[in-house]
């Protein structure tokens, strides 16, 4: 046999081989495609267990990860410390949609609306409670972990942030180890929304929630194409210009400016190389502009260093105008991030009946928030500097009272209310003698006074705090005899004042002063009706008041959007609930959502000294109504303050009632609030007697002062909880 022969032969007999092998191959081929299959399902599979975990499961995870309660365990000054740190944080970090979405949730979870800018991170060495020292560290960490997966960030950032914790390496080590267990159950998605996870809500395509339109109306007060001329417009157009060709647009940016051409038709080739004209414009012009200036400059990096640029030095707009439109733009970013800012130009301009079709009605009325303030920020050295002064006007940092007409001087004092530091305010106007209490109102750090024809508005916070007289003429505005008890809050100025309507007598109706534009407006009790207001209350946007028509009834007119909405009827006796109070005659007050007034059931004219003592009690936000009867409290002067009824008896004793609780309670027998005449020809008597009008008592935070009838002596009382208990004092 030869060579080939054998090659041939071998040849032959490998054929059957060689197709058992290639079936062997093709059977392995398809073996491991299943178990490939199999091993990419298991994944699947392992990934739908991590999206389908229960909340309840979540809720679990988290807790074993994180030994405590934001909420619970910090103290609101911590709280503060640690949305302002996150704040800092983010300007130090780029943030991720995960970042954006943690301190959303983090802020939302502890209630800090508004973070604070600016914090000195060394504050932190000043909390003395190192379990919240270690708190505020793991979220701090955990909010730098989403960035960048490991914990590199801690010698990173070791001089510039953590060195200033007190936290030992192996409370460090645990915290990593908490937050490394989170991540590797749900990931980073599950640390983003450890504080508070929502499931979201799908919304219908191209339509977003009543809850966005409002955030975005509120946050948008205009409309580019309605509010600006087209000069106007087109100096908007120079100034973005000017700002994108300083700095290279981002994405957002150039998203922004094209956004700005279809809405406010700016034609931007245009715009190019002319410099921007603002100081000559109009105020409300201006506020626009710089709006949309600082909008686009924030998509940039988040922050406001542009705002130093030269471009903005032409702008007039207050800091408390400028602090108004970072809230706007920071309240939108915490909602709906960075792209909010973009999309809420869609829907200016639009109606929101229209967009809803009718929908409105069910949700439309805003969250009216009611102040508790119950004096207790009062200290005991500010409460002596003010002690019997009435009507003395509660602002953030301060109490301001005025000293009426003593002298023939009346002067304005500011009081500092942690340190009691007394400062005049100087009164350089005319008729300056002819100020009284119910021409002054103040909110935050401003104090208003109106007098003859102007409004006036003081720095109280200020080194040297005057008064300044506003860009407002009210001369036509008459108040009767000059009493104009005027309320305000950061936004609005509202005021009773006499006008005549339909040339009959001078009528009260109330004047509404924007603090930001100084426009004003008024308010008519009712349309093309003779009838005047009895009274109002001023509630941030809200103003609740009464008119004297035969059915008594008070009405919540919203100064933000016109509404106005019925809350609920009144009686012949309790109608005068909203009057603003006069002289040292208070009869009504106000805690929260609560009204309460004295009321006369018998209608007589001893209003303040009568047999049974009633007070009506009216709840604002859900207009009911509930009568109380003191018992036991006869022939008494009262005096409301925050949520108590105080009264005086004829046997000169003071007590007070709780309006929130019902509890009765005796403070002080024997004072020496009460006069006493003589009574009788031959055996004299001593018969005791109250003459409110002449009464001289204050109650200020958990102190009460009263002055004797005959002489200057002013006696001092201090309640403690249940006990009350008089304290020397002297001026």
């Amino acid at each position: 046999m030869g060579k080939k022969d054998f090659v041939k032969g071998m040849e032959a007999g490998a054929k059957p081989f060689e197709r058992k092998f290639e079936e062997l191959s093709e059977n392995t081929r398809k073996i491991g495609e299943k178990i490939e299959k199999k091993l990419d399902g298991l994944g699947d599979i392992m990934d739908m267990v991590i999206d389908d975990l229960s909340d309840m499961q979540k809720k679990e995870l988290y807790n074993l990860n994180t030994p405590y309660d934001l909420k619970e365990d910090l103290d609101d000054d911590e709280k503060e410390i640690l949305a302002a740190l996150l704040l800092k944080l983010s300007g130090l970090t780029k943030n991720n949609e995960f970042q954006k979405k943690f301190i959303r949730s983090v802020n939302a979870y502890i209630e800090v609306k508004a973070p604070q800018a600016g914090l000195d991170i060394s504050c932190i060495e000043n909390i003395e409670n190192i379990s919240s020292q270690k708190i505020i560290m793991q979220t701090v960490m955990e909010y730098l972990y989403l960035a960048s997966e490991d914990f590199s960030f801690l010698e990173e950032l070791e001089e510039e942030v953590f060195e200033h914790f007190s936290v030992n390496r192996k409370g460090i080590r645990e915290i990593e180890g908490y937050i490394q267990a989170v991540s590797n159950a749900v990931g980073k998605e599950g640390i983003a929304e450890k504080y508070g996870f929502v499931p979201e809500e799908k919304e219908e395509p191209g339509k977003i929630d009543q809850e966005t339109f409002r955030l975005y109306k509120e946050a948008t007060p205009y409309d580019l194409l309605e509010d600006l001329s087209g000069k106007e417009a087109a100096q908007l157009g120079a100034l973005l210009s000017a700002l994108a060709e300083e700095a290279e647009p981002n994405g957002l940016q150039l998203r922004y400016i094209e956004i700005m051409k279809s809405e406010a038709e700016l034609d931007m080739d245009a715009a190019k190389g002319k410099e921007p004209e603002i100081d000559d414009m109009g105020m409300d012009a201006q506020k626009i502009i710089l709006q949309v200036a600082m909008e686009y400059g924030f998509l940039g990096n988040s922050d406001y260093a542009f705002m130093e640029s030269e471009w903005f030095d032409d702008f007039s707009v207050n800091k408390r105008g400028i602090r108004q439109i970072k809230d706007a733009i920071q309240r939108v970013c915490d909602e709906k991030g960075p792209k909010g800012i973009i999309e809420k130009y869609y829907y200016m301009g639009v109606d929101e009946d229209v967009y809803y079709k009718g929908t409105k009605a069910a949700t439309k009325t805003r969250e009216t928030q009611f102040p508790e303030y119950d004096g207790s920020d009062i200290s005991e050295a500010c409460a002596d500097q003010v002690n019997v002064h009435h009507h003395y006007i509660v602002l953030e940092d301060y109490l301001v009272y005025c000293d009426e007409q003593f002298f023939g001087k009346t002067r304005l004092y500011c009081v500092h209310k942690k340190t009691g530091e007394k400062r005049e305010i100087p009164v350089e106007i005319q008729k300056k003698d002819e100020i009284k209490a119910c021409n002054l109102c103040g909110c935050g750090e401003y104090v208003y006074l109106l007098h003859d024809s102007g409004i006036y508005k003081a720095h109280v916070a200020g080194k040297e705090p005057r008064f300044q007289k506003m860009n407002m003429d009210i001369s036509m505005k008459r108040a009767h005899s000059g009493n104009f008890f005027p309320q305000c809050s950061e936004r609005y100025l509202v005021f009773l004042g006499g006008k005549e309507i339909g040339g009959e007598s001078e009528k009260r109706i109330l004047y509404v002063v924007d603090l930001e534009t100084m426009a004003s407006r008024e308010i008519l009790p009712a349309e093309g009706e003779y009838k005047e207001f009895e009274g109002f209350r001023l509630t941030g946007d809200m103003i609740f008041a009464n008119a004297n028509e035969e059915s008594y009834y008070i009405y919540k007119y919203d100064l933000a959007t016109g509404e106005k909405t019925q809350v609920t009827k009144l009686t012949s006796s309790n109608f005068e609930c909203l009057k603003p109070c006069e002289c040292h005659n208070d009869t009504t007050g106000q805690y929260g959502k609560y009204i309460f007034c004295s009321t006369d059931n018998e209608m007589n004219n001893e209003k303040y000294l009568r047999e049974d003592c009633f007070y009506d009690c009216i709840d604002l936000e859900s207009g009911n109504m509930s009568s109380v009867i003191l018992q036991g409290v006869v022939n008494a002067a009262t005096f409301p303050a925050y949520h108590y009824i105080y009264f005086l008896l004829k046997d000169s004793s003071i007590g007070r009632y709780d309006i929130l609780t019902g509890k009765k309670q005796t403070l002080m027998t024997g004072t020496k609030a009460v006069h006493y005449h003589e009574e009788g020809l031959f055996k004299k008597t001593l018969v005791p007697m109250i003459d409110k009008m002449s009464l001289q008592l204050q109650v200020v935070g958990k102190w009460i002062y009263y002055k004797e009838f005959f002489g200057e002596t002013i006696h001092k009382l201090e309640m403690d909880g249940e006990t009350c208990q008089e304290k020397p004092f002297s001026l």
